[in-house]
C-alpha cells in the first residue's frame, strides 16, 4: 500500500463562509427604535429580516458575534429534501403524516429560495 501525505485542516472551511469575503459590522453603540428586532444573524435570521424589510417593516438584525459565524457559518450549505434515511425514521417514530409534513416543509423551503433568489 502507498502512502499518501494528506494534510488534515485543524478546522473545516465552510461553504456559507468562503466566498464572497462578508461584511463586517460595528456594534449598535446608541438607542434605536425598530418595528422588530431579530436575535441571530444566521439562515434563519437573515432571511427574516430581508422578507420584513421588504415588506416595509423596519428591522434591526443583532448578533453577539459576525454574520453567519455560528451554526449556519458552519453547516454544510446542503439544502435538500433528500435526506434518505430520515424518512423511515420519522414514519418509525412519530408516523407517515409527520414525515410527508417533515417532506413537504423541505420541499416548501426549496422552492422559496429557488423563487426568492433566482
Amino acid at each position: 500500500m502507498k502512502n499518501i501525505n494528506v494534510k488534515i485542516p485543524k478546522f473545516s472551511n465552510s461553504l456559507w463562509r468562503a466566498y464572497p469575503p462578508l461584511s463586517s459590522f460595528q456594534p449598535l453603540r446608541e438607542d434605536i427604535t425598530t418595528d422588530v428586532t431579530i436575535v441571530g444573524a444566521g439562515i434563519t435570521g437573515i432571511t427574516t429580516a430581508y422578507l420584513l424589510a421588504k415588506e416595509g417593516i423596519q428591522v434591526v438584525l443583532l448578533d453577539a458575534g459576525k454574520v453567519i459565524d455560528g451554526t449556519t457559518g458552519y453547516t454544510t450549505a446542503k439544502i435538500s429534501s433528500q435526506h434518505g434515511l430520515i424518512y423511515n425514521e420519522l414514519i418509525r417514530t412519530v408516523g407517515e403524516d409527520a414525515a410527508k409534513q417533515y417532506y413537504n416543509a423541505n420541499q416548501d423551503a426549496l422552492s422559496f429560495i429557488r423563487k426568492t433568489f433566482q
